[in-house]
């Protein structure tokens, strides 16, 4: 249940935030940006954000894509997800 209203959530935030987008005086487009969060921007963009930062290792830039991805090197999104399941528990 929460995994839906989760998506229903992003999925408002995103409406919202592309009416904002079209109309002129309304500042409230970055309300797409966090309902597209919510719905699974992510998981579009993590295998090429994980790539990009095996490119540079060792730079700052990597740590902060790690770091935000919460993801150790080698280690897969599902195995992540595991071990921080585990931990939480």
């Amino acid at each position: 249940m929460r995994h839906v209203a989760k998506k229903v959530v992003g999925i408002v935030l995103i409406v919202l935030g592309f009416l904002a987008l079209i109309t002129p005086f309304s500042p409230g487009s970055w309300l797409m940006l966090i309902g597209l969060e919510l719905v699974g921007l992510r998981l579009l963009l993590e295998n090429r954000l994980r790539r990009w930062a095996a490119s540079r290792p060792g730079s700052r830039t990597e740590k902060v894509i790690r770091r935000l991805l919460r993801v150790k090197a080698g280690e897969s999104a599902s195995t992540a997800e595991k071990r921080r399941r585990g931990n939480a528990s």
